[in-house]
């Protein structure tokens, strides 16, 4: 909440912004640093600078060489920064990410600990940051596209958020998709599978499934998961494969965008600026360019 409050003081007066680049991006960073525990050294800045090295390799599919050695390069500076506090929250325990997995890492002492858990916590680094501020971004891109579906939440923000999370989850999730590999020879929509062989899984896909959801599957209804639905989207994938942070990307969309349709009254999307959602692993709008009247 303190977030959400300190960013929204800074754009609030500007009339006009891009609201993931000011508002949801600068939250979620600020957000997961303290709940991982490296708030108090590692800058916001370098923290997105981070998260764009990290996303730079891993979706370097072109294998480009420069493109690596720079992923590379930094992933050896998260290490070396990183390092020192870790060893702190070993001797010294606290309530923090970082303090409870070193604690439980697997590994005799700090060197093995630390070398287990450091490949999570970059995870953790590159998924963390971009999934609350993104699911929450897609989110609004679903109430503010249709003038009924704005006024209606605007006007009752804090009743309908969590079903306008749900439902903005389920319209584009964050991530839309991940690969998996198959442990037993199946069969699936008529095309044999074998055991070892990969293959991607689309939540997009499942989520817009007419078969399931109706002919107006990609449409965003607020009311799809209103009280009483029984409704469930796979955006964050099934057990034992659960995205460990869906509860942080549900937490940003239900304290965030109420304040935000509080004070930032008469919120539209800039018809200047309409957002573009696409990707083929994440589906996200690089921008969300908003207009807004006085407080």
């Amino acid at each position: 909440d303190p977030a959400v409050e300190r960013h929204l003081n800074a754009v609030a007066g500007k009339g006009s912004g891009d609201l993931l680049e000011e508002l949801l991006g600068p939250i979620s960073y600020e957000v997961l640093a303290k709940v991982i525990g490296f708030s108090e050294i590692v800058s916001p800045e370098t923290h997105e600078q981070w998260y764009k090295g990290i996303s730079d390799g891993f979706f370097n599919s072109k294998a480009d060489p420069a493109r690596q050695d720079r992923s590379w390069h930094l992933s050896d500076e998260i290490d070396t920064i990183l390092r020192p506090l870790m060893r702190e929250k070993f001797d010294h325990p606290d309530g923090t990410m970082m303090s409870h997995l070193m604690q439980n890492a697997t590994g005799d002492g700090f060197g093995e600990k630390f070398l287990f858990i450091v490949p999570t916590l970059k995870a953790v680094i590159f998924a963390g940051s971009q999934e609350p501020a993104h699911g929450a971004a897609n989110t609004m891109i679903g109430i503010l596209g249709d003038e009924e579906t704005r006024e209606r939440f605007a006007a009752a923000p804090w009743d309908l958020v969590e079903q306008a999370g749900e439902e903005g989850l389920r319209w584009n999730p964050p991530l839309l998709s991940f690969l998996r590999r198959v442990i037993a020879s199946t069969e699936v929509g008529g095309v044999t599978l074998l055991a070892g062989d990969e293959m991607m899984v689309s939540m997009g896909s499942a989520n817009r499934d007419e078969a399931h959801w109706g002919p107006d599957a990609d449409r965003f209804d607020l009311d799809r998961f209103g009280p009483g639905s029984d409704a469930k989207h796979v955006s964050f994938g099934f057990h034992p494969h659960f995205c460990v942070g869906s509860y942080l990307v549900r937490s940003t969309i239900r304290r965030a965008l109420p304040p935000i349709f509080e004070r930032l009254r008469n919120l539209t999307l800039d018809p200047e600026h309409r957002p573009k959602i696409g990707g083929s692993l994440l589906i996200n709008a690089p921008h969300l360019h908003c207009t807004w009247g006085p407080a």
